[in-house]
């Protein structure tokens, strides 16, 4: 918003249009964050639904004696892995807000770290608990939804440039 002035010479306050690149980027870079929090509200849903469940723990099934154990809700383990799961997506949220340069390869880049990170937790997630694994699959999801993402932008940027180069030329 840009202060102006308008008939009686008062200040007002207009929006400012941006170029259609600027615009298109920015719809897109929102609809990569929706995409992101409804990922991380899904996983951390699903990471509560499933450690409520005993028999999803590796060390209750496989128990010595097969003695039946008392169970409590591991409440620590859900609320730190929704923790990195929510501070993942707000880093990520924030880095697609604030550069200022091409979305797609915010996207791709950040695509990449999580996916790293994804191969990085998946060898450990075997014997771990579910929270952990959850969140490892997270992540994969996550990475495709940022590479799906960084396609499109590219591919509407391209457009929006060939659209902006023809007009200018005819």
């Amino acid at each position: 918003m840009t202060p102006k002035y308008d008939w009686t010479g008062d200040t007002a306050r207009y929006l400012v249009m941006r170029p259609p690149r600027t615009r298109a980027e920015s719809r897109l870079s929102w609809i990569a964050i929706a995409g992101l929090w409804a990922n991380a509200i899904l996983w951390s849903m699903l990471m509560i639904d499933r450690s409520r469940l005993p028999g999803t723990y590796h060390g209750y099934r496989h128990r010595h004696g097969d003695v039946p154990a008392d169970w409590a809700f591991p409440t620590d383990d859900v609320a730190t892995w929704i923790c990195a799961i929510a501070v993942e997506a707000l880093v990520v949220s924030l880095l697609l807000r604030l550069v200022t340069g091409s979305i797609a390869g915010v996207c791709l880049t950040a695509a990449a770290l999580y996916g790293f990170a994804t191969f990085a937790m998946i060898p450990l997630a075997m014997h771990a608990p579910t929270t952990f694994s959850i969140h490892a699959i997270s992540l994969l999801f996550a990475a495709g939804w940022l590479i799906a993402m960084g396609i499109a932008s590219a591919l509407i940027m391209l457009v929006v440039r060939d659209r902006q180069a023809s007009r200018s030329a005819g």
